[in-house]
């Protein structure tokens, strides 16, 4: 999924964006000699739920490249019956010089995603054995081929086919890009097609986008517009700057309820709605249909342990309801392995009623000396107005990260969580442990089990357990 704003809630681990959940599998080697230069990786995963004793998922995959020009993925998924595995996802990407190839799976987005770049999951999920193929794998989406030569000039050619054994896809697009110096302009079509066996109805379109970024100075601007008639045109932007002790940033974008895209999707809130493709009863779930915002941030540093970051968002819900968030962030560093942060959020989702202000308070406290070796507490609430009455949320964590040694990482995190304290809701406890560790250079071990108890949990009935181990090779 293409990108979303993180300041329309405050996310958890806000303080820690480079949390580090565990060691990294070791590097394969990939010196000169034809085997030298394959480097692979063989994972096996697991889920189990112990309460019922039964692996809900099981993930075979095989993943590595050649010499640094030839990529290749795949991923085996055993079903619930536990019995046979299917096809989860699979690709090969070639890129040598000025040639990009992908076949199988692949992302193509484009500029910022409006005209191409985000393939909605219109198809659903298919249960149908005969269809969990090679050719049409569970993850397929944008499945085909696609190719293009990086130049000043930089044309693009793609074809995707996916299809369950209820209806299809397909998409065919052409493009280019032109460079020259912090200049980039590019122009892309696309024809999609779009079929449901079960009604034998059909829906297709004509896409066609532009878009241009540009660098210069401390300023980075990016903007995309697309149409699928003349009277539907979509488009965003996001606009940039840096300075010695901050940056600030400004986004924008406007998306017409006559402009449906299956393939795209740009900048846009979180806020979903449904979306009827034509006559075939086939749906996807769209952030950008009928949405229009802005969004601005400002960060800034008074001095090196001190950073203060605003930002304010408004925007209008498929055209239903006006809606808006305003975040400010203070974060401190008091001490080599002693920081804070505090952050507010006041919002209202339906501006000029009775109902839809939010606040939301959240407090980090972070002591240790790097990120493999720290402490964490956390505190965060939530109050939001329904037309129901009013919501209260609470949570609590105290996690803990400790390096054993170089190959040895373990994580504790003990968490409460409540998610209606005003009317007594039922909340529960979480416990998650982790452990990861590596073997020599070519083993990779991760376990994790998390577990809940509260009235409505019971600590052990409710526990999952995943486990991942990797083979390198080269």
């Amino acid at each position: 999924m293409l990108r979303q704003h993180s300041e329309l809630e405050i996310l958890s681990d806000s303080l820690d964006d480079r949390e580090l959940p565990g060691l990294d599998p070791p590097t394969a080697d990939a010196s000169a000699g034809l085997f030298r230069r394959l480097e692979s990786a063989l994972s096996y995963r697991v889920y189990h739920d112990l309460d019922r004793d039964k692996s809900r998922r099981q993930l075979m995959t095989l993943s590595g490249q050649y010499a640094g020009d030839l990529v290749y993925y795949l991923q085996m998924e055993k079903d619930d019956s536990g019995q046979n595995y299917y096809f989860r996802k699979r690709y090969l990407r070639y890129e040598h010089r000025r040639i990009s190839l992908d076949i199988g799976n692949f992302n193509p987005r484009w500029g910022m995603g409006v005209s191409l770049g985000y393939h909605s999951d219109f198809l659903g999920r298919d249960d149908n054995p005969s269809y969990k193929s090679g050719l049409f794998p569970m993850l397929g989406k944008f499945n085909g081929i696609r190719m293009q030569y990086h130049s000043n000039l930089s044309p693009l050619a793609m074809f995707s086919y996916d299809r369950t054994h209820l209806a299809r896809g397909r998409l065919a697009a052409l493009g280019t890009e032109y460079k020259f110096k912090g200049l980039n302009v590019g122009i892309i079509g696309s024809y999609f097609k779009i079929e449901n066996f079960e009604n034998g109805k059909d829906y297709s379109d004509f896409i066609f986008g532009g878009s241009v970024k540009f660098k210069w100075n401390e300023y980075n601007f990016i903007s995309e517009i697309s149409s699928n008639d003349y009277a539907n045109f979509a488009w965003c932007f996001d606009l940039k700057r840096k300075f010695d002790r901050g940056k600030i940033a400004l986004s924008g974008w406007n998306y017409p309820h006559g402009y449906i895209n299956p393939y795209g999707a740009g900048r846009a809130n979180s806020d979903y709605k449904t979306i009827v493709i034509g006559d075939t009863d086939l749906e996807y779930a769209s952030r950008q249909n009928g949405e229009w915002g802005i969004w601005a941030r400002s960060s800034y540093s008074l001095f090196e342990p001190h950073l203060t970051s605003i930002s304010a968002n408004y925007w209008s819900d498929a055209g239903e309801q006006e809606k808006f968030r305003i975040k400010i962030s203070k974060g401190f560093r008091i001490s080599k392995i002693f920081q804070t942060e505090l952050t507010y959020l006041w919002g209202d989702d339906n501006i000029g009623g009775n109902y839809g202000e939010r606040q939301h308070l959240r407090m980090d406290i972070v002591c240790g000396s790097s990120i493999r070796k720290r402490l964490r507490l956390s505190g965060e609430l939530k109050r939001v107005y329904h037309s129901y009455g009013r919501r209260d949320y609470v949570r609590a964590e105290l996690k803990a990260i400790c390096a054993v040694s170089d190959r040895i990482n373990s994580i504790v995190k003990f968490s409460r969580i409540d998610y209606d304290v005003s009317d007594g809701s039922p909340g529960y406890w979480l416990l998650y442990l982790s452990e990861n560790i590596t073997f020599g250079d070519h083993i990779y071990l991760r376990a994790v089990m998390d577990s809940r108890e509260g009235r409505d949990y019971n600590l052990i009935d409710s526990a999952r357990f995943n486990l991942l181990v990797t083979l390198l090779t080269g």
